[in-house]
């Protein structure tokens, strides 16, 4: 009966200790980004404000089938907000004034509109984020994503 209760309480042991680790490994932190990026943190309004923004770029930048953004931006500590103030102020310049000429280039020119309005809030938020190269580079895609909405929105007959 000694045997019995020996190996059962063996037993009980080695499932406790096998449920710890695999609770410990469940728990283990995401793999990081590269070197200056990181993921948004769930509790800064900033990085949720940025996320929701450039969510709704992305859904625009996809009805228009513009191309995504390359992602090559970097920067670093001030220059981060420093590049983000400068793109905030091209994002929604005037480089080209188009009139559309139907309904489909209207509706092209109004999804512009909306995504150069929403890169530049993004970039106004990434610049009061000295040195977020996360924020940066989020402004940095959609103030590309915006360049190419409008050349759509021009282009367009």
């Amino acid at each position: 009966m000694k045997g019995v209760a020996g190996v059962m309480l063996g037993a009980w042991c080695a499932i406790m200790i096998a449920c710890a680790a695999a609770s410990k490994s469940a728990m283990a932190p995401a793999p990081t980004q590269p070197t200056g990026m990181r993921a948004p943190m769930p509790g800064s309004p900033q990085d949720q404000e940025i996320d929701r923004l450039a969510n709704e770029i992305e859904a625009e930048r996809v009805e228009l089938a513009l191309p995504q953004a390359p992602s090559t931006f970097t920067c670093s500590g001030a220059t981060c907000a420093q590049s983000a103030q400068g793109m905030a102020a091209g994002a929604t310049a005037p480089t080209l004034v188009c009139k559309p000429t139907s309904e489909t280039c209207t509706q092209a020119c109004t999804l512009a509109d909306s995504i150069c309005s929403n890169a530049k809030k993004i970039c106004e938020i990434a610049s009061q984020l000295d040195g977020d190269q996360w924020a940066a580079t989020k402004c940095s895609d959609s103030t590309q994503t915006c360049k190419d909405a409008k050349a759509r929105c021009c282009e367009c007959k």
